[in-house]
């Protein structure tokens, strides 16, 4: 099953109350989604922001993966550069969506 989403990359807003794509030109493009709550609310608004932010790097990077550990090529060079290529991706995924 394949399903279509609106292509990154995202970014949470400064005030972390909406996560928007960006444009050709690195602007505020589309509105994704949009955070409520107040008060209390803005450390899991913030975060959830993030992961929203994060979302379609997460997915690359889970495919990137994926493709790497299904690979059965025997090509040892392209297999290490594969799973460079995954770790880096993933590590940069995990870092936009936590805020690190």
């Amino acid at each position: 099953m394949t399903s279509q989403h609106t292509p990154g990359p995202w970014f949470a807003t400064p005030g972390n109350y909406a996560v928007y794509v960006k444009d050709a030109y690195g602007d505020q493009g589309d509105l994704v989604c949009a955070l409520s709550g107040y008060g209390s609310n803005y450390r899991l608004r913030a975060a959830n922001a993030r992961l929203i932010a994060a979302a379609p790097e997460l997915l690359e990077a889970c495919r990137l993966f994926v493709a790497y550990d299904t690979d059965e090529s025997g090509d040892d060079v392209a297999l290490m550069l594969a799973y460079a290529r995954a770790r880096a991706e993933i590590r940069a995924a995990i870092a936009k969506a936590t805020g690190e």
